[in-house]
């Protein structure tokens, strides 16, 4: 039997972005509790981005300069963000839609 993907739609508050001196990125985290141990260690995960809700750019991408990439683990995702030269990005201070898809797998 094919189980159905799960699609879980999330914004990136703008007021959310943390700075990590040790990565030198900006990062986005957010509970996601469909991300469960079963996820983490059989499933795929799809994340893509939209600043207007019309056109979405899958992660990992690099927007105007700056590189977007995702990270997840049990109950969290993360969306990073620094130039694509490795120098320190602006944080983002409009929201951003997030769409992230769970692709079950056997």
């Amino acid at each position: 039997m094919v189980q159905p993907n799960r699609t879980i739609v999330k914004t990136l508050e703008p007021g959310n972005w943390k700075y990590d001196a040790s990565s030198n990125t900006y990062y986005n985290e957010i509970s996601v509790p469909e991300i469960d141990d079963s996820v983490v260690q059989t499933k795929g995960v799809l994340a893509y981005i939209t600043f207007d809700n019309k056109r979405y750019e899958i992660l990992p991408d690099v927007l105007d300069g700056s590189t977007f990439v995702c990270i997840y683990q049990k109950g969290l995702f993360d969306v990073e963000i620094q130039n694509a030269d490795g120098s320190l990005a602006s944080p983002p201070t409009t929201a951003i839609g997030l769409k992230i898809v769970l692709v079950d797998s056997q």
